[in-house]
């Protein structure tokens, strides 16, 4: 497992995350769906239900068969259309690569409820020679569908931003002088 966030209901009744009395729901990126159960089951206190979009059975010392369910975070695909003023003489020729990689490698990095702000996105840009000014940066998503706007992508506490390539990533480089 890569990361977990534990949403639990503690109370007798179902809670404003929507989880039923006495139960917890794991949100677990990485790992086998065998493993993590196991390794929920392991951790549960007696009395404990668990929810989640996945269901694997535990079998215990006893023989036992255990039902653990857990959930995997929403994938949103992003999308990253960024426009600057370069030095053609530091710029490198595949500088638009470098960037789009950068920021890919930025955006796979965030953990699991993190929104994506433009401010921080500024940073990977900057790792490049030769970027005279970051005009605009613009982001959305494949899917769900969202043109990018130059505006922070917020992300749900059971959603993941990813990229599934840089060529997610537009880049495009006019020269200029600083």
């Amino acid at each position: 497992m890569t990361g977990a966030t534990v949403f639990d209901n503690p109370t007798n009744g179902v809670n404003e995350d929507g989880l039923p009395p006495h139960s917890v729901e794991a949100l677990v990126l990485g790992g086998t769906d065998a493993d993590v159960a196991a390794a929920l089951f392991e951790t549960l206190g007696a009395g404990k239900g668990t929810v989640g979009g996945v269901t694997e059975i535990v079998t215990d010392s006893q023989g036992m068969a255990h039902y653990i369910a857990f959930s995997r975070p929403t994938s949103i695909d992003m999308l990253v259309e960024i426009d600057l003023i370069v030095d053609s003489q530091t710029y490198p020729a595949n500088g638009d690569d470098l960037v789009a990689d950068a920021v890919a490698a930025f955006i796979l990095a965030l953990p699991v409820g993190n929104d994506v702000f433009l401010a921080k996105l500024h940073k990977p840009v900057d790792t490049v020679a030769g970027i005279i000014n970051i005009l605009d940066i613009r982001i959305g998503s494949v899917a769900p569908a969202v043109a990018p706007v130059a505006t922070d992508y917020l992300i749900t506490a059971r959603q993941l931003a990813t990229m599934t390539a840089s060529t997610n990533v537009s880049v495009v480089s006019t020269p200029g002088s600083a």
